[in-house]
């Protein structure tokens, strides 16, 4: 673990404790509960479609946070909630357990974030959560989806890696997979969102001797889910309107692998000049959406 990410896990803490409040008093969107499913840690936040139908099935969102954020500061980065139900799907945003320091972390790969912390094994919690929330809501299980963010990229990684059959599709947002391929158990092809931006100082999108590049992390997923190396559709956006950065937006290049075994595609956004923390706007989130989303598991 790198001092460049523990002191950036700090400037979150900060931030939540100065934002937390005025985030619960502006937000209108959908029912919200705290649910507690193993007891083990604090509760994890639920959101509703506002016209909530508990005889009707809906995918799952798991959000997860950065190393030294929390199921509220994921909200203010990655703001899920309003989306609930115009795209009908029920949001969960759960805690790390507190380690070094007291920053919340997830044991995502051998870089990050678990050495030297609270012994945990976070593959089972997300699974164990995935049963509560499936007993006490109505969650199609077919249909569970990951979005992570630094930290809790990696721990997305993780996840697809060793337990494949619980998840439909993944997305991480500046976190990579393990740096030695053969880590990777990859038995099942799960499909695979990398968003990176090449301005990251913390986990850097070329990746080092720790941990992978972002092409080498998406690289993986293509000989994973046997998709065709050479069959890649291209493209350039600039939809990304970074709500924290002085900038009006920031190019995307778009890489599609869709040529893969069960339909699992593979894409890496790329993300020029983009940062460790950068929060997107609204309609960048619908596209993360609707990527996760259009995935069902057989």
């Amino acid at each position: 673990m790198t001092k460049k990410i523990c002191k950036l896990a700090l400037f979150l803490i900060i931030f939540n404790i100065k934002s937390s409040f005025a985030e619960l008093q502006s937000f209108n969107g959908p029912f919200r509960q705290d649910f507690d499913y193993t007891n083990k840690r604090e509760k994890s936040l639920v959101y509703l479609p506002e016209n909530y139908d508990k005889n009707k099935k809906y995918p799952l969102l798991i959000s997860l946070h950065g190393l030294g954020g929390s199921a509220s500061m994921q909200n203010l980065i990655f703001d899920f909630r309003p989306l609930a139900t115009e795209f009908q799907f029920i949001l969960v945003v759960p805690n790390g357990l507190q380690g070094a320091a007291g920053l919340r972390f997830w044991n995502g790969t051998d870089f990050c974030c678990g050495t030297n912390q609270k012994p945990v094994d976070d593959v089972q919690y997300i699974r164990e959560l995935v049963d509560g929330m499936a007993g006490e809501y109505s969650v199609d299980r077919n249909r569970i989806h990951l979005f992570g963010h630094s930290n809790g990229g990696f721990l997305s990684y993780r996840i697809a890696c060793e337990a494949p059959d619980l998840i439909a599709s993944m997305a991480s947002f500046a976190g990579v997979t393990f740096k030695a391929p053969e880590k990777c158990l990859g038995k099942d092809s799960v499909p695979v969102l990398q968003i990176h931006g090449t301005g990251d100082l913390i986990i850097s999108y070329n990746g080092n001797s720790a941990y992978p590049s972002a092409r080498d992390t998406v690289k993986q997923w293509i000989n994973i889910n046997n998709c065709k190396a050479d069959k890649v559709a291209k493209s350039e956006n600039s939809d990304l309107k970074p709500r924290n950065m002085k900038i009006p937006t920031l190019k995307s290049q778009e890489e599609i692998w869709e040529s893969c075994d069960d339909n699992a595609k593979v894409a890496l956004w790329t993300v020029e000049k983009g940062e460790h923390l950068t929060e997107p706007n609204k309609e960048y989130l619908v596209k993360i959406i609707k990527f996760l989303l259009q995935f069902k598991k057989k």
